[in-house]
């Protein structure tokens, strides 16, 4: 029971960016390439993310936007190695999907979610952010691990 309690305590923390995820947000990067035939902003290099609750680091942000609308976002992919930071938390992976509507975010490929209760690490993660739920898969072998408890 303590290994749930500990699951849950570790990515609580991800369930305030439901309530900012539609606030407005800030993205540098040394490029920037806008195709509006697409409905897609991407950002290359150096790229940096700024929400009032999380900032986000990778090397390419993709930004998919309504037809006609470039402020209604419909998705936010970043292609990493990403890293997503929150008070007193850090998720890192190699790619990062986030789904405004849905309010799904999926992090894959050696996710590492870190905070003061301890580490969790699998292969993939969803969190559901409406339902403050989040599910780890394991990797080639088959398991997600943690490790928690003070040092």
């Amino acid at each position: 029971m303590k290994f749930v309690i500990a699951i849950f305590a570790a990515l609580l923390v991800l369930a305030p960016i439901a309530a900012a995820a539609q606030q407005q947000f800030q993205i540098a990067s040394d490029n920037l390439i806008v195709d509006d035939n697409a409905s897609t902003a991407v950002f290359t290099g150096n790229v940096f993310v700024v929400h009032p609750l999380v900032t986000l680091r990778a090397p390419k942000v993709t930004v998919a936007y309504a037809p006609g609308s470039n402020t209604d976002i419909q998705s936010f992919e970043a292609d990493g190695p990403v890293q997503l930071k929150m008070v007193g938390q850090e998720v890192r992976g190699d790619h990062l999907v986030f789904e405004p509507g849905s309010q799904m975010l999926y992090v894959t490929g050696n996710v590492l979610v870190v905070n003061a209760e301890g580490k969790v690490r699998g292969a993939e993660l969803a969190i559901d952010l409406v339902n403050n739920t989040s599910v780890f898969k394991g990797g080639a072998d088959g398991q997600a691990s943690g490790v928690f408890g003070s040092d």
